[in-house]
């Protein structure tokens, strides 16, 4: 494909991309309702829109995509992104078709801004396949991203925690009320698990059982320590066995299990610094010693 040719298609694919984001935009058909938000999902989407710029001036468009994403069919693909936005928290409470119009709002924006940069520096289509695949891949990454570093925070700040349940229960209280007290006392408000721990508390207190709302925490952080320590609290409840007993064991379990992870970690990171190393070694005999290989490849060493 000739110069000439290339710049038309970008070009073309740069107005079909904005006219697409303008048609969905304009034309949105009135039936479009706000979903209903309620408690947490609300408050999510409120602190999120209100710290963002950039999701505000996405909004507006990923809902006008948000009606079209509804007729789209495919059950595993939605129950596969539900589970995904789960494990992220729901960030700003989102559905599964709201996360797939605002995924798409972000590929309009990113091709409008390829278009914008193309009239600067004239790159053509390689510059609209690099940001389209920015704009495709770039929400997911961040998915998974947030995800891991919330299990990440959750698997960190469950073993101090099951420590002053253990000690507030000690002190004579039950345990609901001893997981409420440490919420009540939490600093960090932004913290994963003081998220989880104040939706358990408020599942109990919409009428759930303590084992319906466990199961929904476990299904809501997956993680190895989470899941032994909701099936520790379940197993003593069932069988009733002194539940002070089991948290302090859990307890102690998920601090050795820290401590080991952090040894692990420790120990791969020894290994993957001698790399580094060897080049930075292999680059300094090189400037050292480079002259005189130079001269014995010559023959001028003697």
């Amino acid at each position: 494909m000739s110069a000439a040719g290339a710049s038309l298609l970008a070009g073309t694919l740069g107005l079909l991309a904005s006219a697409v984001g303008l048609v969905a935009w304009v034309l949105m058909p009135g039936e479009l309702r706000p979903v209903p938000l309620l408690g947490y999902r609300e408050t999510k989407r409120k602190e999120g829109l209100a710290r963002s710029l950039l999701l505000r001036s996405l909004w507006p468009l990923g809902q006008a995509m948000t009606w079209y994403v509804q007729f789209i069919p495919g059950t595993v693909w939605r129950n596969r992104l539900g589970h995904r936005l789960v494990a992220a928290g729901e960030p700003l409470g989102l559905t599964v078709d709201e996360a797939v119009g605002l995924n798409l709002a972000v590929l309009v924006y990113a091709i409008g801004c390829a278009f914008l940069l193309d009239q600067i520096s004239h790159l053509g289509v390689v510059l609209y396949v690099l940001f389209a695949l920015v704009g495709v891949m770039m929400p997911s990454l961040y998915l998974t991203e947030i995800a891991q570093e919330r299990f990440k925070s959750i698997n960190r700040g469950l073993p101090p925690v099951l420590d002053l349940v253990v000690m507030s229960m000690t002190a004579g209280g039950d345990f609901m009320g001893s997981v409420g007290q440490v919420v009540a006392k939490w600093s960090r408000k932004r913290d994963p698990l003081y998220d989880e721990l104040s939706r358990f508390l408020n599942d109990l207190m919409l009428g759930k059982t303590r084992r319906e709302a466990l199961d929904a925490f476990a299904a809501r952080a997956p993680t190895e320590l989470v899941k032994t320590f909701v099936g520790s609290v379940i197993e003593a409840e069932q069988r009733g066995t002194p539940l002070v007993d089991i948290l302090a064991i859990q307890a102690d379990v998920a601090r050795t299990r820290r401590f080991q992870r952090a040894e692990q970690i420790a120990g791969r990171a020894g290994v993957l610094v001698k790399l580094p190393l060897i080049l930075i070694l292999a680059a300094c005999m090189l400037v050292m010693f480079g002259g005189v290989i130079v001269k014995a490849l010559r023959g001028q060493l003697w």
